[in-house]
């Protein structure tokens, strides 16, 4: 009977073992008890132990059968895991390609950009163009009064001539007269003398010098009159003469002057008309990209809309069959080292239930005892970490750092040559190439790379900034590449428990005070609706923030809706292109400790 039993217990072993190795023993040691049962075939329990034999062997053929199915199922799982990664395959190509494809429609808002370029281009255009129209009609204006002093002046020409020849028919019709009465006075004379030679009684004394007198007279009043008469006819001829040269002279300048004047004119309308017609042309072609942009911008916008939606599907595709691979590997690993152990050529060792649990418990004692000294080795390297970029002597870059009293070690981006240095920057944005849409956990913990567009995670923002001795700068660069700086002296982020509460004060800088609209708030996430507006503002602008109703800053909502900071000195929205925010120990809190 104690055959027996040492027989069933092993079969039974085999059993469960379910080994092929395993079959193979059993056979073996069937056939040595085979043997054996020839030998004792005298003995009274022969036939119970045919018996028993027979039903050994139904069994052995039946752990055979399973160990065949055991393989079959193997080898069917094999062929599942070599179709699983086929497909993981496709599936990580077909990913690719949609992130090619992403990549190119992202160039949208490199388009959005550019088309807000052109449109403060065009509206300088347009003012361009304004001033070129008033200059075209004060030239239009200058032109017909110099055509006027040009018309003014060929009539004054036209006078002086017409003037000039009456003169000129004066003259003659004076010297015609002083030439009639000149022969006039010479027949008088004439006359005169032979009078007095004819006439006897004129020889008295009387009579005749009466007469040698009274010619006497006319002959000096003729005389004087000639010369008098003739000086003044000359004279007249000579300032007649000076007044139409320096006349025509001026009007001739005049004349010249305006001939050049309207020719230039005529010259700059000319560069104008064609300025006028260029600038035409470039605002149809402007006109015309704006309408493509308009047209392009809502599809491209689908389309983008439904590769994030595609990417999220094999994102998550993706995570599902990396789970069952882990799963699988797993399975395989265990199955491999169970095989491996049932393919040993040692027979199964008997294993004293005692001996196995004081053996684990010294084992797992020892363990416990070197992760001790391990986790203690851990946490003295941590606090050698330098809690701050003010600690670190280095130039900026990367650092391990282990901040406040967060007990975990942080890579963190240090800037050292923002003056005064030390900064640690806690958020940047450059093109929108990491989704800020995330959950509240994950604005807890932090996403993204340092070296990249990052959020530092609001629980260390919390341990930097607990004992509220930090301040905050927040530098941006809008669409048009102008910088903007907004720096307040105190800066600092309550714990979980508070929400993470914002408090910031002493402000300064170019960029206005628009997080005073969201001081005192809790901060916000898709998922942890917090502010005091009826909407979910975290959820609308698709960024976790400390809003309000809603917000006058937002730095960590969707790239392409737009980064904004409000100007209050303008009433007017930054359209922020880049950010970092950058956060530092005071120098006040340095000498008070």
């Amino acid at each position: 009977m104690m055959l027996m039993c040492v027989i069933v217990v092993t079969l039974l072993s085999g059993v469960f073992c379910e080994d092929t190795e395993t079959v193979r023993t059993l056979k073996e040691q069937v056939s040595a008890l085979l043997e054996d049962v020839s030998l004792l075939s005298k003995n009274s329990e022969l036939t119970a132990l045919r018996e028993e034999l027979t039903a050994l062997r139904q069994e052995v053929e039946e752990l055979r059968r399973g160990n065949r199915a055991a393989t079959s199922s193997t080898g069917n799982q094999q062929k599942n895991d070599h179709l699983t990664v086929q497909w993981l395959a496709t599936a990580v190509s077909e990913l690719r390609g949609e992130v090619t494809e992403v990549a190119a429609a992202h160039n949208t808002s490199v388009e959005l950009q550019r088309r807000e370029e052109i449109n403060s281009e065009l509206v300088l255009l347009r003012g361009d163009m304004s001033s070129v129209r008033r200059d075209l009609e004060e030239l239009h204006v200058a032109q017909e009064k110099g055509a006027v002093a040009l018309a003014q002046a060929q009539q004054d020409v036209m006078a002086v001539r017409s003037q000039t020849q009456n003169v000129a028919g004066l003259c003659a019709d004076t010297l015609t007269q002083f030439q009639n009465a000149q022969t006039e006075w010479s027949i008088a004379l004439k006359a005169l003398k032979k009078y007095g030679r004819e006439d006897p009684a004129y020889e008295g004394g009387r009579k005749r010098r009466h007469q040698r007198g009274l010619c006497a007279q006319l002959a000096e009043t003729f005389c004087g009159d000639q010369a008098h008469l003739g000086h003044r006819v000359h004279r007249l001829e000579k300032q007649m003469k000076q007044e139409v040269v320096a006349r025509v002279s001026a009007l001739e300048l005049a004349s010249r002057s305006a001939a050049k004047t309207v020719f230039n004119m005529t010259r700059k309308l000319a560069g104008l008309d064609k300025l006028h017609h260029s600038m035409l042309q470039m605002l149809e072609s402007v006109e015309t990209l704006e309408n493509e942009l308009d047209r392009s911008v809502p599809d491209l916008q689908r389309e983008i809309s439904k590769m994030e939606f595609n990417m999220a599907q094999l994102t998550s595709s993706i995570a599902l069959v990396r789970e069952e691979q882990g799963k699988q590997r797993s399975s395989l690993k265990a199955l491999g080292a169970g095989v491996s152990h049932r393919s040993s050529p040692d027979p199964p060792k008997t294993v004293f239930p005692e001996a196995n649990d004081n053996f684990n418990i010294s084992t797992i004692w020892k363990l416990v005892q070197e992760l001790s000294v391990m986790q203690t080795q851990y946490q003295q390297i941590v606090t050698s970490l330098p809690q701050d970029c003010g600690a670190v002597r280095g130039p900026s870059g990367l650092y391990l750092m282990s901040p406040g009293s967060l007990g975990t070690p942080l890579l963190l981006s240090c800037d050292q040559t923002t003056a005064p240095g030390g900064w640690v920057v806690v958020q940047r944005r450059v093109d929108g190439s990491e989704d800020f849409d995330r959950k509240w956990s994950e604005y807890a913990t932090g996403f993204g790379s340092p070296s990249g567009e990052f959020w530092l995670g609001n629980e260390a923002l919390h341990h930097l900034t607990a004992d509220n001795c930090s301040s905050l700068r927040v530098d941006l660069r809008d669409i048009y590449g102008k910088n903007w700086v907004a720096e307040y002296d105190e800066f600092s982020v309550s714990g979980a428990t508070d929400g993470y509460r914002l408090h910031v004060a002493g402000y300064r800088g170019n960029a206005s005070d628009a997080l005073e609209y969201q001081n005192r708030m809790q901060f916000s996430a898709v998922d942890s609706d917090r502010d005091i507006s009826n909407t979910n503002c975290a959820a609308n602008y698709e960024g976790g923030w400390w809003f309000s109703h809603c917000q006058h800053a937002n730095l960590n909502g969707r790239y392409n809706l737009g980064l904004t900071w409000f100007d209050a000195s303008k009433n007017e929205w930054i359209a922020v292109a880049w950010s970092e925010m950058r956060v530092r120990r005071t120098s006040r809190c340095d000498k008070l400790s």
